[in-house]
């Protein structure tokens, strides 16, 4: 038997777009293989209904910025609760704003300049350049 994890999916863009599509995809494919995921949104998220009807929990929020020192401190507060196994950011959002090693992080960007990476295990890169 597989174990199962806790996986806390961060995705905080606030429309319908490729980055966001994915992160919805991710966390809909890994709870049906089994995997507990929460998810992290905007509070205007478009994606909140979708979430729901799979029964994955959401946890919202309103980043100011990449630098919003308020959100990013709630957010580990909330984060920590959940005890997650690991952590799937996705775009320099939320990249940047939960740049903290606190938990294995994977970030999932679509570029190729990844400056903005720091303190992450492993990085997704989905981008045409090279």
């Amino acid at each position: 038997m597989s174990r199962t994890f806790h996986i806390v999916n961060v995705m905080l863009g606030k429309k319908k777009g490729g980055l966001e599509w994915i992160a919805i995809q991710y966390a809909v494919g890994l709870k049906e293989m089994g995997h507990h995921v929460t998810m992290v949104l905007h509070k205007q998220s478009p994606y909140k209904e979708i979430l729901r009807q799979h029964h994955i929990p959401c946890i919202t929020c309103a980043p100011l910025g990449e630098y919003d020192l308020v959100t990013k401190y709630w957010l580990y507060k909330k984060i920590a609760a959940l005890h997650p196994d690991c952590l799937i950011l996705h775009g320099r959002r939320a990249i940047k704003l939960m740049n903290r090693k606190k938990w294995p992080t994977l970030a999932v960007d679509h570029s190729a300049n990844l400056d903005h990476v720091t303190h992450i295990d492993a990085v997704l890169a989905v981008t045409e350049e090279r």
